[in-house]
């Protein structure tokens, strides 16, 4: 007797942005997907950091507007004898995000 996601192409084990985001291009392409999560609700608990390149958020093609805390156009460098270099830039580089949300908002 066979169980039920044997009856999938492919079956992505972790609900996070990564395997939603599999799971998307996988069923664009044909493919019959299932995606599994090991926790109770996909984003929690919370593994990783809210800080992530706009770059790379726009690269997940999911409206990810919602999941943004805030926006990051710069940064200070601390060196080990105490020099700094801070490097700023009029558009943002990166997003303070809600993680889990944003791991929901992928599989969706």
């Amino acid at each position: 007797m066979q169980s039920g996601w044997m009856k999938y192409d492919v079956h992505i084990a972790g609900a996070g942005i990564g395997g939603g985001i599999a799971a998307r291009e996988l069923a664009r392409a044909g493919l019959s997907t299932i995606v599994t999560e090991e926790d109770r609700m996909a984003g929690m608990p919370q593994h990783c950091t809210g800080l992530v390149s706009m770059r790379g958020l726009r690269e997940t093609g999911v409206d990810y507007e919602k999941a943004v805390l805030g926006r990051i156009h710069g940064s200070r460098i601390i060196g080990p004898w105490g020099e700094t270099l801070r490097v700023f830039r009029k558009e943002a580089q990166a997003c303070v995000i809600d993680r889990p949300m944003l791991d929901k908002m992928c599989i969706e």
